[in-house]
């Protein structure tokens, strides 16, 4: 099996709060990306051990590096929808 014992990101996010609505939620949505790539601390357990073998583990981080990019990292983004279709979000 694979698991993850630890995960963070840190790095410059953005949390755009819109539209502006006039009922609770008194927002839309929030939108939600990083401006560059985050800093990923990741300790991968089980069959992810294999990825502390040296020369393979620049592999998997840098696949991890590029899905995540490929998410959350500007120009993509991700989307919560807080509004209704009746509150016109």
């Amino acid at each position: 099996a694979l698991g993850v014992q630890d995960f963070g990101m840190s790095g410059n996010i953005v949390l755009r709060l819109e539209p502006v609505i006039q009922d609770l939620p008194v927002v839309g949505a929030i939108l939600v990306y990083f401006l560059d790539r985050p800093s990923i601390a990741l300790d991968l357990t089980g069959v992810g051990d294999v990825a502390d073998i040296p020369g393979l583990k620049g592999v998997v981080r840098h696949a991890i590096d590029e899905a995540i990019a490929s998410i959350i990292v500007h120009p993509n983004q991700i989307l919560i929808p807080l509004g209704t279709e009746a509150q016109e979000v």
